[in-house]
């Protein structure tokens, strides 16, 4: 607690209920102590705010539920704050009742990530896991400083009925993470802050629930995508024992490379995430 003003601080945590506070559990052997949330707040009104990292230090995944020890299942932040303002929409959480890791909400179903989902090879799909899908890159959110708000340049109508994150962005407090946008081969990486990543998190969840829009990434089954593979490799089998010269072997392999990568970007502007190298090497 910091004085003065940890009293009224309380005060505001135990009267409003839409307030969500955060927490982090610890995720590393070598650490054994978690970040607790601020004191005051109840348990449906914390979330927790760690972030799924893939071995190439991208953030790709929004983990949504986290398993402790106890074998409890916790919330994250953003899926609490989804969830609290979709109560007001009138649109509950639904778990179906054949497959408990199948999550309706609102107009979109919650798909689990799997282990080999896309390019994935086995990979770790711990907890509640889902593709992000992301809404903006760095700076894309309307954004105000704490001056601007203790000194009323906020105008209430761009805060009123929305959700507001608050958070660090400064480039001092290295809270900052790799997205797929971070950069290119031409470009400096732009690393996105922490707060703006939830946001991100939060904005693909309410999207989806409430305009229905598809933007949770899918995936086909894997025997479904032996088959592809199987299939682009037979064409590719076929017009080489047919064309026998060497130019026209390479003339059918660019034009079949050229269809093949022009379905998968086609599929991918859908939200279809289908095999392209293991298609294109075949």
């Amino acid at each position: 607690p910091v004085e003065p003003g940890n009293a009224e601080l309380k005060e505001v945590f135990s009267s409003l209920p839409n307030i969500i506070g955060i927490r982090q559990f610890t995720d590393q052997k070598e650490y054994d102590f978690d970040v607790p949330p601020p004191p005051g707040l109840p348990l449906e009104q914390i979330g927790f705010n760690n972030i799924k990292i893939d071995p190439d230090g991208v953030v790709r995944k929004n983990l949504i539920y986290w398993l402790t020890p106890d074998k409890k299942a916790h919330r994250s932040f953003a899926f609490q704050l989804a969830l609290k303002y979709l109560q007001q929409e009138g649109i509950e959480l639904i778990q179906s009742a054949n497959n408990p890791w199948e999550l309706q909400l609102g107009k979109t179903v919650l798909r689990l990530f799997e282990t080999n989902d896309g390019a994935y090879v086995r990979a770790d799909n711990g907890g509640y896991q889902l593709l992000v899908n992301f809404y903006r890159v760095e700076g894309g959110f309307p954004t105000w400083s704490f001056r601007d708000v203790l000194e009323d340049k906020v105008p209430p109508e761009q805060i009123q009925g929305r959700i507001v994150l608050i958070g660090n962005t400064a480039k001092s407090l290295k809270d900052f993470f790799s997205t797929p946008y971070s950069g290119n081969l031409f470009n400096q990486p732009q690393r996105m802050a922490g707060v703006e990543l939830h946001a991100n998190f939060l904005s693909q969840l309410l999207n989806a629930a409430i305009d229905g829009q598809s933007l949770l990434l899918k995936f086909w089954p894997e025997p479904v995508e032996w088959i592809w593979i199987f299939a682009w490799s037979s064409i590719g089998a076929y017009l080489s024992w047919r064309w026998r010269s060497p130019y026209l072997n390479l003339a059918g392999i660019l034009l079949l490379e050229f269809g093949l990568l022009l379905i998968c970007y086609l599929a991918f502007l859908l939200n279809w995430w289908l095999p392209l190298i293991p298609a294109s090497l075949t």
